[in-house]
């Protein structure tokens, strides 16, 4: 683990972020979309933070943001919280493509989409300190 944080400490430097999770839309029924939360985007892309999850509990994650192209990054990480088929897992792999739309020089609003599942679409909002 301590490798893992190392090497995620360890990529070039920008701006951090504050992150404010808002609302989800899930493209399969049956789950929660008000998932609100918290996380900071470390100036060297790695990211941590939680949120109320889609089935009704807790999510920790951690990660780090990979630049795809102008405000277009993909987040692979790893997460908390989650079941398959009635199973619960201590972790689970976490992707997702997030795109970053300037609202003003420090708040932007983000649009993160999680192919996966029944894929979700969920709005944040960042605030660069």
């Amino acid at each position: 683990m301590r490798y893992l944080i190392l090497l995620l400490l360890s990529f070039p430097a920008h701006a951090a972020d504050i992150l404010f999770h808002g609302p989800s839309a899930h493209l399969g029924g049956g789950y929660k979309n008000d998932n609100y939360g918290i996380g900071y985007e470390f100036d060297n892309r790695a990211v941590v933070g939680t949120y109320a999850n889609s089935i009704g509990r807790r999510t920790v994650y951690a990660g780090y943001f990979f630049p795809i192209a102008d405000n277009l990054s993909v987040l692979a990480g790893a997460a908390t919280g989650y079941e398959y088929g009635g199973v619960s897992y201590l972790l689970v792999p976490a992707v997702v493509l997030s795109y970053r739309i300037p609202i003003t020089g420090r708040w932007a609003a983000r649009v993160n989409v999680v192919p996966f599942g029944y894929g979700v679409i969920n709005l944040a909002l960042s605030l660069t300190i």
